[in-house]
């Protein structure tokens, strides 16, 4: 991405999220930067406000990985209410979250999608949960698997 286009992005996003009034939008495209900056995939996380097992995720794996900080160097996470309208796209216009929700063929929630710098899809969604204790364990295998397909296309260009 060209320097002037990084500034208009990061211009749209300050005007976007300085329009949001109280509730301060979600910004993959600062997600996106970041990143790209890191060379590291984005961890899209699907919940909505009614999901019990969001709720339980969210409090006992993604909260606990975002504290440890043992996931900084290895993925970006990202929470996606879809329940909420708004949200600061990839491409930093403000946008419905239900567009997102579409492009990703989010079907229920939670869902938990990776994306490369581009903000294209490089793994298989992981939908649902069926099992708490297990869930950990093939979120860290399904991170590694995304990092490495990330490293394997910097490698290639």
């Amino acid at each position: 991405m060209k320097e002037i286009d990084k500034w208009l992005v990061i211009i749209a996003s300050l005007i976007a999220t300085s329009l949001s009034a109280n509730n301060q939008l979600v910004n993959l495209a600062l997600d996106l930067e970041q990143a790209k900056s890191l060379k590291v995939p984005i961890m899209l996380v699907f919940v909505d406000d009614d999901c019990e097992d969001c709720e339980k995720i969210n409090e006992e794996i993604i909260k606990p990985m975002k504290i440890s900080g043992d996931y900084n160097d290895k993925v970006i996470i990202r929470i996606i209410n879809i329940d909420e309208d708004k949200i600061i796209d990839f491409d930093g216009v403000v946008s419905e979250v239900e567009n997102i929700a579409n492009r990703y063929n989010l079907e229920l929630t939670p869902t938990v999608s990776f994306v490369d710098d581009s903000a294209r899809k490089i793994s298989p969604s992981i939908s649902g949960m069926s099992n708490l204790d297990y869930y950990g364990s093939l979120l860290d295998e399904s991170i590694n698997n995304a990092l490495k397909k990330m490293r394997i296309r910097g490698q290639e260009k």
